[in-house]
């Protein structure tokens, strides 16, 4: 199958039959799940706008990311080019987040909690706290659940 999507179903077969032959494509379905995969894919069909999530995708995945929206004519363009081995532009402008700060957002997005975060990275926990509170500011969200939407560029929902 020249298009894998970890949740499977429709989107899988519609993808199918715009794929050029010998082109693999993974579609980040749920999102994120492109951040932790490996294999041979000439493109990641991405499915959220979100900046600091794109980024991180590009990063992994440089050249080989689009994002949306996806427009028709710009994904059997972008289909072509991937299957011609050309690298498609990065999606989108930085996120202005230091690449600390996007390491330790993808962490808790992951769903590790702040002293699992600091393990990981080999900091305190108290640094992951500080950079948790320089997130927050920059990215206007109160909450964890707000920086979670932050992250993927998600609308953040006001209680009224």
């Amino acid at each position: 199958m020249p298009v894998y999507c970890p949740s499977g179903g429709l989107w899988e077969d519609a993808l199918a039959a715009l794929v050029p032959s010998g082109l693999r494509v993974f579609l980040d379905l749920p999102p994120g799940s492109a951040l932790y995969i490996s294999g041979d894919f000439g493109l990641i069909l991405a499915v959220l706008p979100g900046a600091p999530y794109l980024e991180d995708l590009y990063d992994r995945w440089p050249g080989r990311v689009l994002a949306p929206p996806h427009d028709p004519h710009l994904l059997r363009a972008s289909l072509e080019l991937a299957a011609a081995g050309g690298r498609l532009p990065r999606p989108v402008p930085r996120s202005g987040l230091a690449p600390r700060e996007r390491q330790v957002l993808r962490l808790l997005v992951s769903g590790l909690a702040p002293r699992a975060i600091a393990q990981e990275l080999g900091i305190s926990a108290g640094t992951v706290h500080a950079y948790l509170g320089v997130l927050r500011e920059k990215l206007a969200a109160p909450t964890t659940s707000a920086l979670v939407s932050a992250y993927y560029g998600l609308p953040l929902h006001q209680d009224s």
